[in-house]
């Protein structure tokens, strides 16, 4: 398998080949890991090479602004969002405020004596019915043991 060069991977990486040429190393990138990894190494090289300088931005903020007489830089440096931390807490302080305000009104008060009027039938306890069968059963027995001792 032939393997590309670096000086073509260079030519691909500033678009610089033909149509049928790029279409062909595309091709060539899927089936080839090692050229694709120069590729790769190629381009995060590319990337580390070129930061933005300092006057760069300037230089866009100044004519930005001389093409633009309207357009008004950022005087803040601060992002105006509130931090997360201060949404959290201001959603709580809310939360609660609402939920004291509810219960000094009596909200709370009449839904829980709604629901005591609607007919929530109480019936014996469970623990309540297990003693009185249980004592029931004793009684029996005791009753079968003293109808054999008679005999």
């Amino acid at each position: 398998m032939n393997h590309v060069t670096e000086e073509v991977i260079q030519l691909y990486i500033n678009g610089q080949l033909q149509e049928q040429e790029h279409l062909q190393l595309e091709a060539h990138f899927e089936h080839c890991d090692t050229c694709f990894d120069m590729y790769l190494e190629q381009m995060d090289a590319a990337d580390t090479a070129s930061p933005l300088s300092e006057k760069f931005t300037d230089d866009t903020i100044k004519t930005i602004i001389h093409q633009h007489p309207t357009f008004q830089p950022p005087s803040k440096t601060f992002s105006a969002q509130p931090s997360a931390k201060r949404n959290t807490f201001l959603h709580y302080v809310v939360a609660a405020g609402f939920t004291i305000l509810l219960m000094m009104s009596g909200v709370f008060q009449y839904m829980t004596d709604s629901f005591n009027q609607d007919g929530i039938k109480k019936g014996p306890s469970f623990s309540g019915q297990l003693m009185e069968k249980t004592g029931a059963l004793l009684d029996q027995l005791t009753f079968a043991e003293e109808g054999n001792e008679n005999e």
